[in-house]
């Protein structure tokens, strides 16, 4: 093995935490944007509300999987972050367009 072929991520828990408290705020916000694009009215037994409910736990744990691709915790705080805030400005921006 080469010098320096094993590279050690100090900051994976780091990374890992922005995933887990980002995660769920952006994919929530992702699940707003597809119900006003689904037309939901918010009925549990629709398949709407259905498909929704059941992938929002697939996407976080992949989320949270792929969240060591960041080259530093603080890009992965401030892109998940940015994300998140952006998202939910896009769902308050069409929910008041809609009504």
């Amino acid at each position: 093995m080469k010098q320096g072929a094993e590279r050690q991520d100090k900051d994976w828990l780091f990374k890992f935490l922005a995933a887990f408290f980002l995660g769920i705020p952006l994919l929530l916000g992702v699940m707003g944007l597809v119900g006003l694009w689904c037309h939901n009215d918010g009925n549990p037994r629709a398949i709407s509300s259905q498909l929704m409910m059941w992938m929002l736990s697939p996407l976080w744990i992949a989320l949270l999987g792929l969240s060591g691709f960041f080259r530093s915790s603080r890009q992965a705080w401030g892109v998940l972050g940015g994300l998140s805030l952006f998202v939910w400005a896009v769902f308050f921006l069409l929910r008041g367009l809609c009504l």
